[in-house]
């Protein structure tokens, strides 16, 4: 069957493309190549799906055609993550990540690992929580904390106040006490 020039622009004029809805998993469907699609109403398309607004009729006919066709720029209109998460990169051609610091040493001390480790994010905090709460402990049992009153007052009335940070000793203030 051979199709004229003539009757491929009407079916092209007729074609339904489909386009994002404003509810998720929807779609709506213009008729973009339309006679009744003046170009006002292409400008409010195109702004509704956040394409350019500038150009003539055609151009802006092939803009809404290229972002209809095209379902993963649909992702793009939406709120939060942009792009999907597309898992671990292998660049096995490119260049190789320069290590640092804690990542030599380990190099170092480990050889090279091709295989990645896997991490737990429970057991980890849990160890390092119990190390920190036994060596607390065991500071008090060496350190245990004095009781003091930070308003204590020397016999002598004219020395300052005890500070509780000097252990226990009034603050000198002058030169002349510290050599006397």
């Amino acid at each position: 069957m051979v199709v004229s020039p003539g009757e491929a622009l009407d079916q092209e004029k007729q074609k339904e493309y489909e386009f994002p809805g404003d509810i998720e998993g929807t779609t709506e469907k213009y008729r973009i190549f339309s006679p009744k699609m003046k170009k006002d109403v292409l400008k409010a398309l195109c702004r509704r799906y956040e394409l350019g607004v500038s150009g003539t009729v055609a151009a802006l006919q092939a803009k809404l055609k290229a972002f209809s066709e095209d379902c993963d720029q649909w992702t793009l209109l939406k709120a939060g993550a942009r792009r999907t998460h597309k898992g671990p990169q292998q660049n096995p051609g490119g260049k190789k990540k320069v290590l640092k610091g804690a990542q030599l040493r380990r190099e170092e001390w480990l050889g090279h690992l091709d295989v990645q480790e896997q991490r737990s994010a429970s057991t980890g905090g849990r160890i390092r929580k119990g190390g920190t709460v036994a060596w607390a402990k065991e500071f008090r049992k060496h350190y245990p904390t004095r009781p003091h009153s930070p308003t204590t007052v020397m016999e002598d009335s004219s020395k300052p106040t005890v500070h509780p940070m000097f252990g226990g000793q009034y603050v000198v203030d002058t030169l002349g006490e510290i050599l006397t």
